[in-house]
């Protein structure tokens, strides 16, 4: 809450970097660490020539350290493996992300209850490296149009990296892959300073829109380069009605994500569709609905795991 990351690697384990330029000083420093040192794995501060030769009494020996120099970077210190609380890092999950961890684990699915309740039975589990692994794969899939939130990652498994029109598009392979820890002399100094540039940019957008998300915004309101909740509840019912014309008489699995299931329950119910409601009828991962529409009248039956 108190620190914003400027780059998290999500590989094997969790490893920030935090990037000060010749710039920056050291004031939120102390602060930075601590709040690294909750959740990652590893850390690494990326600093210019200019702080090369104080940084290192400023750090925790396990913190690695890059320099980046006029003509060339310099991995002057590597990361150690640190230890973060488990908790804190699945707090960094969304609460479909644990359910989907429940689900791998063959654990109880915890339907209504909270994200802080689920936190707690996982960690009751003693399963800590299995956890772990499973969040690690949440996080490197995790679904951004859930929510509809934006998306800065770069993947490293292909060229095609999904940003945002305020982070300009950047091959992955040219960020993750030297960001790795066999390739971190690799990278040139042009790359570092694109990439700090886009942290940057990324940490203002925060600062611009702060606590914004789709709950949040006016029924007319447009998301920053997205669209309104008007224009979302058009697009799904729209498509619903072509979808129930096309396969008017056959039975059909329709599979989506929370935001349409809440709009299609709000039109079976014959209700009033809002992005600020709560919505009509709890389905959690790994859940599903029967819904037989006969004519004009609809079915809708019990909810079962599926």
């Amino acid at each position: 809450g108190t620190s914003i990351c400027d780059l998290m690697a999500v590989t094997d384990c969790l490893t920030g970097y935090e990037i000060k330029s010749d710039l920056d000083n050291y004031q939120r420093l102390d602060r930075q660490i601590k709040n690294y040192d909750k959740i990652f794995d590893k850390n690494y501060i990326v600093v210019g020539q200019q702080h090369s030769t104080t940084i290192e009494k400023r750090l925790p020996f396990y913190w690695g350290i890059i320099v980046v120099m006029n003509d060339h970077v310099h991995v002057a210190r590597k990361a150690q493996h640190g230890k973060p609380s488990l908790k804190n890092k699945l707090n960094l999950l969304w609460k479909i992300e644990l359910k989907n961890i429940l689900c791998r684990l063959n654990l109880p699915p915890c339907t209504y209850k909270s994200k802080d309740y689920i936190i707690q039975y996982l960690l009751s589990e003693n399963q800590e490296n299995q956890i772990n692994n499973a969040l690690l794969y949440e996080l490197m899939h995790r679904d951004y149009s859930i929510f509809n939130a934006r998306d800065y990652t770069f993947y490293s498994n292909t060229i095609e990296t999904r940003t945002s029109d305020i982070c300009d598009s950047v091959p992955a392979e040219e960020f993750i892959d030297s960001l790795s820890e066999q390739d971190l002399q690799q990278i040139t100094l042009d790359q570092w300073i694109n990439l700090y540039t886009k942290a940057k940019k990324l940490q203002q957008t925060k600062e611009k829109y702060p606590g914004l998300y789709f709950f949040t915004l006016k029924y007319d309101e447009c998301y920053p380069n997205g669209e309104s909740p008007a224009q979302f509840f058009s697009r799904v019912t729209t498509g619903f009605e072509n979808f129930v014309n096309k396969y008017n008489d056959k039975t059909v699995i329709l599979v989506t994500h929370k935001g349409v299931i809440d709009i299609l329950m709000t039109i079976l119910y014959k209700r009033q569709w809002s992005n600020k409601a709560m919505p009509i009828m709890h389905i959690g991962c790994g859940e599903s609905i029967l819904i037989d529409i006969i004519d004009d009248d609809i079915y809708i039956n019990d909810i079962n795991e599926l």
